[in-house]
């Protein structure tokens, strides 16, 4: 489910958290229907608002009774990080519960919404292969929030498949400026998104044929081969006709990386099948 933040939320919240900083604030969001409409700003009462936050429980008791008197629903959380990302931190994870609210996290970078989730831990035992439930954790789901900041669209997960949809509709050239942060989420066809997104940039067609030269003349032999069969292997051929001297440096002189992870070979083999000779 897609949600959607006010302006008048996504003005103050950003606002407070900067004339907060290098302190954490914090505070509560109410919403429904899918659209976060109101937000209170809370005292952060922590040892150490530099480095965590913690909700004033008398607000958070007040905004609960209010619910139940049938006032506004409190949905979620929501709490900066002055000098990082908006990704949980270790800590956000260890005071989190699986008690289906929204956590807000605002950076300088943008923000991201998540909701706690339980997650199952396995282990391994010496000598038995078998993987076994070592109990669960609480770890953190992304959930696609739709602001007027492109930023807060750019994926920090692996698994943040929702977000691929949401960025094709902002579409070039708002992710100009995004486009080598995009193509790294390839790079591993192993992780969720590496596909959809892949799917996705080659659409794009000529903007990406910069982004990709950058990572075709890097030192990295395994972007090289999932970007080519990932993104360059499906851009038209009006398009990738624009990356045919580069394909042809990487099969004549590939570099002892590019060998052993036969980027060389994977070059060969699109400008044959691209039915590029000479």
């Amino acid at each position: 489910m897609v949600l959607e933040i006010s302006r008048y939320v996504l003005i103050g919240i950003r606002q407070i958290s900067a004339a907060a900083a290098p302190r954490e604030a914090c505070g509560l969001l109410f919403g429904r229907g899918g659209v976060i409409d109101a937000f209170q700003a809370v005292e952060n009462v922590s040892e150490t608002p530099e480095r965590t936050f913690e909700i004033d429980p008398r607000a958070l008791f007040a905004a609960l009774k209010a619910e139940r008197a049938g006032g506004p629903e409190m949905i979620g959380y929501w709490h900066s990080h002055p000098s990082g990302d908006p990704r949980p931190s270790a800590t956000d994870a260890a005071m989190a519960q699986a008690d289906g609210k929204l956590w807000l996290i605002v950076a300088a970078g943008g923000m991201a919404l998540w909701r706690p989730v339980e997650q199952d831990v396995f282990g391994w035992s010496d000598g038995d292969p078998r993987a076994h439930s070592g109990g669960t954790r609480i770890g953190f789901h992304r959930v696609p929030l739709v602001t007027d900041d492109i930023r807060d669209l750019l994926p920090h997960t692996k698994s943040d498949v929702e977000m691929v949809p949401l960025l094709a509709e902002a579409g070039y050239p708002a992710v100009a400026p995004y486009l080598d942060d995009l193509l790294g989420w390839t790079h591993d066809p192993n992780w969720p998104i590496a596909g959809p997104m892949a799917e996705w940039l080659a659409t794009l067609g000529a903007p990406m044929l910069e982004p990709l030269r950058r990572v075709l003349h890097g030192e990295d032999g395994d972007a090289k081969v999932n970007c080519l069969w990932g993104v360059a292997r499906y851009l038209a051929p009006e398009v990738r006709a624009g990356l045919v001297g580069d394909l042809r440096a990487l099969a004549e002189r590939p570099s002892e990386k590019d060998r052993l992870e036969e980027a060389d070979a994977c070059a060969r083999e699109l400008l044959a099948e691209w039915r590029v000779t000479g």
